[in-house]
């Protein structure tokens, strides 16, 4: 049934391999649209999937939620990413360290030159 008319005469079809190692390659990037885990002051839980693939589309998309929710609320608001250890309070956004920074707070950690 779900054979096409070249695969019956023994021919290659061109568009569909080329579209089988695309849409492999594409599915290893991000199968999953972002998922993230919304938590109230009462305990509530509300799970929110974003519509975007690309995380920093996603954060924005899920900082504007949050913002209303909030002014809506009146409260804030713990949110997280699923497959995250961090929690994030509020609409800010969240702060991105580079490598960079990172290494050299391991760094000055290390000889103990940070308090």
């Amino acid at each position: 049934m779900g054979e096409t008319l070249a695969s019956l005469f023994n021919k290659s079809d061109v568009i569909e391999d080329c579209r089988q190692p695309v849409h492999k390659n594409l599915s290893l990037v991000n199968p999953y649209r972002l998922l993230v885990e919304i938590n109230f002051r009462d305990g509530s839980k509300r799970y929110f999937r974003c519509k975007n693939f690309d995380r920093n589309y996603a954060l924005s998309e899920v900082l504007t939620l949050i913002k209303s929710i909030e002014t809506k609320t009146g409260e804030k608001v713990y949110w997280r990413f699923k497959g995250e250890e961090i929690y994030h309070i509020g609409s800010d956004k969240p702060i991105q360290y580079s490598k960079v920074s990172k290494l050299k707070t391991m760094f000055l950690e290390f000889f103990g030159l940070v308090e």
